[in-house]
């Protein structure tokens, strides 16, 4: 009977830390694309990190960006970081306001 306790306690530990990683990851995604909804084109670089932490982002994705040579355009990733990277919202920008934003990933 002993046994049979401990082994509940220890399903009931790891039910709720993957229950609480689905919820954390859920909201998570759910923040990113919300931002990602909010950085419409138009909208001016200079607000975004703002509009991060609005949605309860860490605004030093927002302010690190990567030129695309091709298209001449600034490019900032904000990914969800429960997926380790695999949900990001791409926006893209000529330094002054946000030119496309889209969800990759999902």
């Amino acid at each position: 009977m002993k046994d049979l306790k401990e082994l509940l306690k220890f399903l009931l530990v790891i039910f709720v830390l993957i229950g609480s990683f689905a919820v954390w990851s859920w909201w998570d995604v759910r923040s990113v694309r919300g931002f990602c909804g909010d950085a419409k084109p138009g909208t001016l670089v200079i607000a975004l990190p703002s509009l991060a932490e609005n949605h309860h982002l860490d605004t030093h994705w927002v302010r690190s960006k990567v030129i695309d040579k091709e298209k001449g355009a600034w490019i900032i990733f904000l990914p969800a970081k429960t997926t380790f990277g695999d949900v990001v919202c791409k926006i893209e920008h000529d330094n002054t306001v946000v030119l496309s934003s889209r969800m990759d990933g999902i």
